[in-house]
């Protein structure tokens, strides 16, 4: 029996070693994924760039990085429009472009972008010229998006009443993000895909100013936009007058009847 007893215990203190060393393995293996998730979360905050285009209000007062800082082209050099227009609705236009959206256009090859009014209820939408912007520095889709961004607020707050699109509504907004983001300047794109000119002011070129109107929807350019609505305006009274005549005679004939 003690020769038995003696193998027994053998056995269990194999047993128990190995199990020891297995749970020092784990162990290991557990500080090492600790040590690398700890290293990736200090390289992952350094650079985030989509949580860094919100700018927090913690970082954004001791920040020194403009909107247009050379290094967001490292960074960040193709960004999605869509996480752009967001964080900046949220940062600089307190969210009162809710109902305005952004979009890609193949098509456009003379402006960089425009921003088209949809009716009198508020909504608009903002396009962007994928041809002239996607090659091109990031900086200039950040101007052309911000432009197009003041555009919309002055139309969905009903403070549009610059009669040139530039005017002291518009020049008000973009000095105050400039102030605010680190002077991000708009510059005039783009004339020529190979010579964009340097003014301070971007992006509609006049031939593109064309706007929808409010009553036929008809795309009508910015010049003759009043004009038109005038004379939309009488042909819409003057059409309903006519219906209401009839209508009225309609009734009348009815009650003789």
């Amino acid at each position: 029996m003690g020769e038995v007893d003696y193998q027994l215990a053998l056995l269990l203190q194999h047993q128990f070693e190995q199990e020891l060393k297995r749970s020092k393995d784990c162990n290991v293996d557990l500080e090492l994924a600790r040590t690398l998730q700890e290293q990736f979360q200090k390289e992952h905050d350094i650079e985030k760039p989509t949580q860094n285009l919100v700018y927090n209000e913690n970082k954004i007062k001791n920040s020194t990085k403009s909107l247009t800082d050379p290094s967001w082209e490292v960074v960040d050099p193709t960004p999605d429009i869509h996480v752009l227009f967001m964080a900046f609705n949220e940062r600089f236009f307190w969210n009162k472009l809710l109902a305005v959206c952004v979009s890609w256009s193949k098509r456009m090859t003379t402006c960089a972008g425009i921003c088209s009014y949809q009716g009198r209820g508020g909504l608009c939408s903002i396009t962007l010229s994928e041809p002239l912007l996607k090659l091109r520095p990031r900086k200039d889709l950040i101007e052309t998006l911000l432009h197009e961004m003041i555009h919309a607020y002055l139309f969905v707050t009903h403070n549009n009443r610059d009669r040139d699109g530039h005017g002291p509504e518009f020049h008000k907004h973009m000095y105050r993000i400039n102030a605010e983001a680190g002077n991000a300047y708009f510059s005039r794109v783009f004339a020529d895909d190979n010579e964009p000119e340097e003014e301070m002011l971007n992006g509609c070129d006049k031939k593109e100013q064309n706007y929808n109107c409010p009553f036929c929807m008809k795309l009508i350019h910015e010049e003759q936009m009043k004009s038109h609505i005038d004379i939309c305006l009488n042909t819409k009274v003057s059409s309903f007058d006519k219906e209401k005549s009839a209508l009225l005679e309609c009734f009348s004939s009815s009650e003789d009847f």
